[in-house]
């Protein structure tokens, strides 16, 4: 049985991949595409798919610092592309299509990042009710120190720790709070409106 994962960038797609991968006994696809795109192109599909979803203004944040930290420093040959792609009105947008897509298309899975990197027992048990399929039922036990040891083993898995980039709890940097502060005061409303999609999916995650 293959599961697909994938969801927008900094929303905990790689702390999610670990948590499935190590407690069900099936193959995760973790694709990190962060593509609209491939949800359309997912969205008729029989496998099952799963996103990670984080609250709209960690993760724009978490976007936009991790977008210029990779251009800045050229990796994965981000120069070939127009600037234009790394400025908070794209990632904003990019984010209000995503969630306006998956409000109107209730056949994926939502995880929270609120509840798969808290109790993420609690999410593999709505995934074993959202699919009915036995093959999802918790295969080994896990716990959450245990899936970050194996991050932080894992030298691909860098950002998921990253001091700067990373999403899990550390001192908050003023690069973080200037970046804040920046989303709030401009885009005030997109946020408003991106949250209010993704607590649709909340409560839909919720009700399973």
């Amino acid at each position: 049985m293959i599961v697909y994962l994938d969801g927008l960038e900094r929303n905990g797609n790689v702390y999610l991949s670990y948590v499935l991968s190590r407690s069900l006994n099936i193959n995760i696809v973790s694709l990190r595409t962060h593509s609209l795109g491939t949800l359309e192109m997912y969205a008729n599909k029989e496998y099952p798919f799963i996103i990670p979803v984080r609250d709209a203004l960690p993760a724009l944040v978490s976007a936009k610092i991790f977008r210029d930290y990779v251009h800045d420093k050229d990796m994965f040959n981000t120069h070939k592309y127009d600037q234009i792609s790394f400025t908070a009105d794209v990632i904003v947008d990019n984010f209000k299509q995503y969630y306006l897509f998956l409000e109107n298309n209730p056949q994926f899975f939502i995880a929270p990042f609120y509840d798969f990197t808290t109790n993420h027992y609690r999410v593999l048990e709505k995934l074993h009710k959202f699919y009915n399929n036995d093959k999802l039922k918790l295969y080994r036990s896990v716990s959450s120190e245990e899936i970050l040891s194996d991050i932080k083993k894992n030298n691909e898995s860098k950002w998921a720790i990253h001091p700067e980039l990373g999403n899990f709890p550390r001192k908050e940097s003023e690069l973080k709070k200037n970046t804040e502060e920046m989303f709030l005061n401009k885009y005030k409303n997109d946020i408003n409106f991106i949250q209010n999609k993704i607590n649709i999916l909340y409560d839909r995650y919720e009700r399973i």
